[in-house]
């Protein structure tokens, strides 16, 4: 289940996730959309669905970020989901379109201070206008966010000039600036990304800054077993092999270290047993 926007980080990562289970599954994925509400619609069909471990969602950043800033939601954010496996990582990207007159990161908060500035976001509570707050905060600046159904939307309004900015994840962002549409101004990691050095973190331009979260994403099953949940996780760590992950570099996605994926798995183990939380 995806709940986010054809052509967007989740539908690219759920698709290529989605070919590699069907090889090590021997079976077909079918991939199904179900968006609306920031992901929250197609993750409430995953949270409803028979705990038989044949309905999965690719849980996004935003997933935990809505389970603080919504008031009331359709389902429990951590008992209704068995964690699996960390699958990717990748920071979000503050872009403006490549004839845009700002330069640099610097000179959009300069900017901010003077014009009223726009930006782009899959919708209040997501991580996208989350990283964008921040900025307003930490800057002392008051962009306004502009809610899109999905980034393949948003980018038409951005190089239309109705918006003057994008907060977007890697995965979307990094094509389409090779393809000259975008220019980055900077990443939402602690560290500048392997995938794209030449751009600069928030922290660089605004020292002391919160790191802004970056965007990895999970896959949960709906109220399964650990014991099942463990199954799956062996199907999914087998993202880190170069015949799958090699689709992502070049959409700016790392797969996640197996490592971190043992630990969400065993995470969830806990939480399933009433002795932890998954995260």
């Amino acid at each position: 289940m995806i709940g986010f926007a054809p052509g967007g980080s989740a539908d690219i990562v759920s698709r290529l996730l989605g070919q590699n289970l069907a090889e090590r599954l021997g079976q077909p994925v079918i991939a199904e959309q179900k968006m609306g509400a920031s992901g929250l619609l197609g993750n409430d069909v995953v949270a409803k669905a028979s705990p038989d471990g044949r309905t999965l969602v690719l849980l996004t950043g935003g997933h935990p970020v809505a389970a603080v800033v919504m008031k009331e939601r359709p389902y429990d954010p951590v008992r209704d989901f068995g964690m699996v496996s960390v699958v990717t990582g990748y920071p979000m990207v503050i872009s403006v379109a490549a004839d845009s007159p700002t330069r640099t990161f610097a000179g959009l908060i300069a900017r901010a201070k003077t014009e009223r500035i726009t930006f782009a976001t899959s919708g209040p509570g997501s991580l996208h206008d989350l990283v964008g707050e921040l900025v307003n905060v930490e800057a002392g600046i008051g962009m306004v966010s502009v809610p899109f159904k999905g980034a393949a939307m948003g980018i038409v309004d951005l190089l239309g000039g109705r918006v003057d900015v994008m907060v977007e994840t890697a995965t979307f962002s990094l094509p389409q600036i090779r393809a000259g549409k975008l220019r980055a101004l900077a990443l939402s990691s602690a560290q500048r990304y392997p995938l794209m050095p030449e751009v600069p973190t928030i922290a660089e331009t605004l020292p002391g800054s919160r790191r802004a979260p970056g965007s990895g994403s999970r896959l949960p099953p709906a109220r399964r077993s650990p014991s099942s949940i463990g199954s799956t996780a062996k199907c999914v760590r087998s993202w880190s092999s170069p015949r799958c992950g090699g689709g992502l570099p070049s959409s700016a996605a790392c797969p996640a270290p197996p490592r971190r994926r043992r630990c969400a798995s065993a995470s969830s183990a806990r939480s399933q047993n009433g002795s932890g939380s998954s995260s």
